[in-house]
């Protein structure tokens, strides 16, 4: 089973210090940037997309001259599966009436892309144009940044798993890892973070060992320092979610999940 996942969670953020966020999305009007966005409807499916960029809000400390900010939503009825590549952002089943999946960061100067957006369980397609940086995925000036996902199947497993990252300083930078487990049962969530030395650190010295088995509404915060600049990893995590005792039950694994991670040697 693919995981469910939804790249910014809006119904957290007044829980959720998020400076970071709030800094950089929505974007503000930039009248030499007109977004590009459409609604598709083929039969009960219904989705928006949309894609902007602007002038960086975030002016000093050397952040990158460029924001940008892509979302799809789910306007039908019905949980929305689509692969966006071109806008790197995909989900297996965005629910119907769920915030929007977003996406939020910083880069260098805008360019048109054009490319399919998938979606469906026939795999229709329709044609899209979205703001890039030419240099995504690699992120090395990055200094603010913000992905979130909603991991959901059935009514039993719901979690949210947000990774943010902003420069404390001209040298450090400060991540935030957030978990919470939104459904009414006990779940295991085994994280793949072993090849983050600076990840797994983190985690321990606050106590908590992967796999995690979070209570019911229970959440998690993990704060850390680093020298290492913050890179987008699209497959080094890998969730597996599920009630005890049985967790393959109702489990999600195998899927690419992508987050914020500290950039070290070797990294692309």
């Amino acid at each position: 089973m693919r995981l469910f996942r939804s790249m910014c969670l809006l119904a957290f953020l007044s829980a959720i210090p998020c400076a970071v966020y709030a800094q950089l999305c929505p974007l503000p009007t930039d009248p030499e940037y007109k977004p590009f966005q459409n609604k598709v409807q083929n039969g009960v499916t219904k989705f928006e997309w949309y894609s902007a960029a602007a002038h960086n809000p975030v002016k000093d400390g050397g952040h990158p001259t460029h924001a940008f900010e892509r979302r799809v939503t789910n306007t039908g009825q019905g949980a929305l599966k689509y692969d966006w590549p071109v806008g790197r952002m995909r989900n297996q089943g965005l629910p119907e009436g769920a915030p929007p999946d977003q996406f939020c960061h910083e880069y260098g100067w805008p360019n048109q892309n054009d490319g399919p957006l998938n979606y469906g369980r026939g795999n229709d397609s329709t044609d899209t144009t979205v703001w890039r940086d030419k240099d995504e995925p690699q992120t090395p000036s990055t200094l603010s940044a913000y992905l979130a996902f909603t991991i959901r199947e059935n009514d039993r497993v719901s979690l949210s798993l947000q990774s943010w990252v902003r420069a404390s300083s001209k040298e450090t930078f400060e991540y935030t890892y957030f978990l919470k487990n939104m459904s009414k049962v006990p779940t295991t969530v085994t994280w793949k973070i072993t090849d983050v030395p600076e990840v797994v650190r983190a985690f321990q010295e606050k106590g908590f060992q992967i796999p995690l088995t979070l209570k019911p509404d229970q959440a998690i915060e993990v704060i850390f320092s680093s020298k290492n600049a913050p890179r987008i990893e699209f497959e080094a995590l890998d969730i597996l979610a599920g009630a005890k005792p049985n967790p393959a039950a109702t489990s999600l694994a195998g899927a690419d999940v992508p987050a914020l991670l500290p950039k070290s040697e070797g990294s692309k």
